[in-house]
């Protein structure tokens, strides 16, 4: 039988590798995401991709890229091809405007670190979207992996 402590070590240690914020701080690339791969979420499984894939989605007219983030962080930085939909501003209305102006092709949802993205895709497919990915890694990956920002010199916060 396994001790009470080292259940607990290791209950600690699975929430604190969950645990993550979108708020304040510098964004650490995470290591390259080979495939799409599924996160737990409220309302069932979302998959992520890493930036790397889904700048080559953007690129070849695959993906349909939407930035969930703040208007202050859009502001200071974002991809050109992305639209900006505020996570805040996210409803089933909208939703269904972004799966209509995607035609074929992935919805592809982008934030800082991930974890807005992440919920905004949950949302769509609570909401009935198919072919709904997060960027694993967000914004702080997509310049890590030199992918475009605009303006040029701007930044991610």
């Amino acid at each position: 039988m396994r001790s009470p402590l080292a259940v607990l070590a290791v209950l600690a240690t699975l929430a604190l590798a969950a645990c993550g914020s979108d708020s304040g701080g510098e964004s650490t690339p995470a290591a390259s995401v080979p495939a799409p791969t599924a996160t737990a979420s409220a309302s069932g499984a979302v998959t992520e991709i890493s930036a790397a894939d889904a700048g080559e989605q953007v690129e070849s007219g695959d993906g349909y890229l939407v930035d969930v983030r703040e208007d202050d962080e859009w502001d200071a930085g974002h991809a050109p091809e992305a639209v900006h939909v505020p996570l805040g501003e996210l409803s089933d209305a909208t939703l269904a405007e972004l799966d209509e102006a995607r035609g074929d092709k992935t919805l592809v949802f982008i934030c800082r670190s991930g974890n807005r993205s992440a919920e905004a895709a949950a949302a769509a497919q609570a909401a009935g979207l198919e072919d709904v990915v997060s960027v694993a890694g967000g914004m702080g990956d997509w310049v890590a992996a030199g992918l475009p920002l605009e303006p040029q010199d701007g930044e991610i916060i």
